[in-house]
């Protein structure tokens, strides 16, 4: 089903900021040491070399750039229908102010409970701190409410991608509109696989039909790295629990899937089979149906 017709829009691309002079006149090695220090800061923190860097865990300045440098890839051109999106809502902004620190932020072993999700340390059999995560995770999926979660939603990629998490482990489908937007609109890094995972975790026909939209949007785009091994692996997964073939026509041979990961290895991404991406959402998913509320 095209995107358009499940009435979500589409950011097709970010833009980084175009480098600026500091000087009229030749600077010293000095000068020239803190006038790129300046530059990095103005756009984004880690933009040039495609990798977010933010000086501060809740840093919006730059956001625009910062949040997408996962993204790699050359700027899309504007084009009528384009969206810009707004920037991030602060939770406090709402009365929410507790959420990041009460969910996003709180720590184990050290690590942050976003970083943990993001980086699956906690699907790994070598991590001590993997019962009392877990225990905490679904204890927190089921307590925060709806509000919460919006409001987390409109902030960054960290609470994003912790909401989708908590979202995803409770099922709780009445988010299933809001999460396709923000999977569709790919706003930002580092938090579509959270979505992915949540529509995964939904396991209906209609969250089939939101990533295959994305899929028939981002897999011709060669050129951008974005979450499209996690779309497909969350496919894949729904065709298999609903007995349809929606991924079909991606993964035949030399088709869509084929060609996008030739773009994704010319820009230095690694290339995914369709069944490493199955294998991985069906870890998360199984982990997720393993566990039981303490």
């Amino acid at each position: 089903m095209p995107a358009r017709a499940l009435g979500v829009r589409i950011r097709t691309g970010c833009s980084a900021g175009s480098s600026r002079s500091w000087c009229r006149r030749r600077p010293t090695a000095g000068a020239r040491r803190c006038s790129t220090r300046r530059a990095a800061s103005a756009r984004g923190t880690g933009v040039a070399a495609g990798v977010a860097t933010p000086q501060r865990p809740y840093d919006d300045s730059g956001w625009k750039y910062a949040v997408m440098g996962r993204h790699r890839g050359p700027p899309v051109p504007n084009h009528p229908g384009e969206v810009i999106p707004m920037p991030p809502q602060h939770p406090e902004k709402t009365g929410h102010g507790h959420v990041v620190e009460g969910y996003v932020t709180r720590t184990y072993g050290g690590i942050p409970r976003y970083l943990v999700l993001n980086s699956a340390r906690f699907l790994g059999p070598r991590w001590w701190h993997t019962a009392r995560f877990t225990r905490h995770l679904l204890k927190d999926a089921a307590a925060i409410t709806d509000e919460e979660l919006e409001a987390l939603l409109a902030y960054e990629w960290r609470s994003r991608l912790t909401a989708a998490w908590l979202i995803g482990v409770d099922r709780r489908e009445r988010f299933r509109d809001r999460v396709g937007d923000l999977l569709l609109a790919s706003e930002v890094g580092h938090s579509g696989g959270a979505y992915c995972f949540a529509l995964a975790r939904f396991g209906t026909h209609a969250d089939a039909e939101i990533l295959t939209a994305y899929l028939d949007h981002y897999l011709p785009r060669t050129d951008l790295h974005y979450d499209q091994p996690s779309a497909l692996g969350a496919l894949l997964r729904l065709d298999a629990h609903l007995g349809t073939h929606h991924a079909d026509r991606f993964t035949e041979p030399d088709g869509l899937w084929d060609e996008w990961v030739k773009g994704a290895q010319r820009l230095g991404h690694p290339g995914h089979t369709p069944a490493e991406a199955h294998r991985w959402t069906d870890l998360q998913c199984d982990f997720a149906n393993g566990w039981r509320r303490r």
